[in-house]
């Protein structure tokens, strides 16, 4: 497969068995693909801003899996926050009842340009690789972060490799905003894992499931609204990326 990255005013590449970027779609925060027209193969948001380091913010085709049985998959990439290459995992939308829609690692969920409902990639079917995790408070206008802004470092098998168990997050690094408590973080975020739950892309204080806390399809739910435990993002819209 192939990504064609373009600016607005040039026409597609289509033929078979490439894939464009893609138009923008109304309500959709797609940015433009910068300022020289170019072709790649992406296997990752990071990917294609490594090969085209104009690349915007944007809607953009990807194919994680190359010439794998995996079909190309439509994601927002973050290109600018923490030296960009960001992909969207999953994003919470104001109004949801209840549980909500399956939602998290494991679980897809609503469509990457509507922004009024909760979005979940299905980031372990999709094959993509990925070592650090990022979450934050976003514009609910938008796939932007906010405010706030923390990430996370995890190994390449992190999805398998914490299923059903939790994983001790070390330091937790401020990327945007005022809130660092401490060296380690803010306390709500110190475990992540639990990467086969079907209602949040979990974080906690500690290591039990008994509370599905971290973000959930209407929003995030870290208990506490300070910055020392509740990174001052909770019950705020939010959004989580993987680079």
């Amino acid at each position: 497969m192939r990504v064609c990255v373009l600016v607005a005013a040039l026409a597609g590449c289509a033929s078979f068995g490439e894939a464009e970027r893609e138009p923008p779609d109304a309500g959709a925060d797609t940015g433009d693909a910068g300022a020289d027209a170019a072709t790649v193969t992406a296997a990752s948001c990071k990917d294609l801003l490594a090969q085209v380091p104009t690349t915007k913010n944007g809607l953009y085709t990807i194919d994680p899996d190359g010439a794998g049985p995996g079909a190309p998959l439509r994601v927002y990439c973050e290109m600018s926050l923490d030296g960009g290459g960001w992909t969207v995992a999953g994003r919470s939308a104001p109004g949801v009842a209840g549980r909500g829609p399956p939602f998290g690692w494991r679980s897809a969920t609503g469509a990457v340009d509507d922004l009024t409902k909760p979005y979940s990639l299905d980031v372990a079917s999709a094959k993509l690789v990925f070592e650090e995790v990022l979450i934050g408070d976003r514009d609910v206008s938008s796939h932007d972060i906010r405010s706030r802004a923390y990430k996370i470092r995890v190994s390449s098998t992190f999805l398998d490799d914490h299923t059903m168990t939790t994983f001790g997050n070390g330091v937790v690094a401020t990327i945007l905003g005022d809130c660092q408590p401490t060296d380690a973080g803010p306390t709500m975020l110190r475990f992540s894992g639990g990467t086969a739950l079907d209602d949040t892309f979990f974080f906690r204080d500690i290591p039990d499931f008994g509370q599905r806390r971290g973000l959930r399809a209407g929003g995030i739910d870290l208990t506490y609204g300070d910055c020392m435990r509740g990174a001052a993002i909770h019950q705020l819209q939010g959004v989580i990326l993987v680079r």
